[in-house]
């Protein structure tokens, strides 16, 4: 995921309300549709994924080892390594929220 995928879908998630609406709407629900909760819950997946991918270039950013994000994300080092290296290389001076001037819809 690049750096601009992970903002657009940031800002997307946090500037919709409606997605936070239809959430509860739906978990209040006595029957839900499930292809409606699978897709929130993929909306929502999408956008834990690009803040934790955020987080972790910060993390990388202020110094923090391989070993120490892989123990924070329950995961071994090469795979916290693997999963997170190239959004590394990404890495710009800000981490997350840094405002995007219209961002495009996330494209899934």
């Amino acid at each position: 995921m690049t750096a601009e995928t992970c903002q657009a879908i940031l800002t997307w998630v946090l500037t919709d309300g409606e997605l936070w609406t239809r959430w509860r709407r739906l978990t209040k629900s006595e029957s839900p549709d499930p292809l409606e909760v699978a897709s929130l819950a993929a909306t929502f997946e999408r956008y834990f994924d690009a803040v934790k991918t955020e987080a972790v270039k910060a993390a990388r950013a202020s110094g923090h080892s391989w070993e120490e994000v892989a123990t924070t994300l329950g995961t071994s080092r090469q795979s916290a390594w693997e999963r997170y290296r190239n959004a590394e290389r990404a890495r710009s001076a800000r981490w997350w929220p840094v405002p995007m001037p219209n961002p495009p819809p996330p494209r899934y």
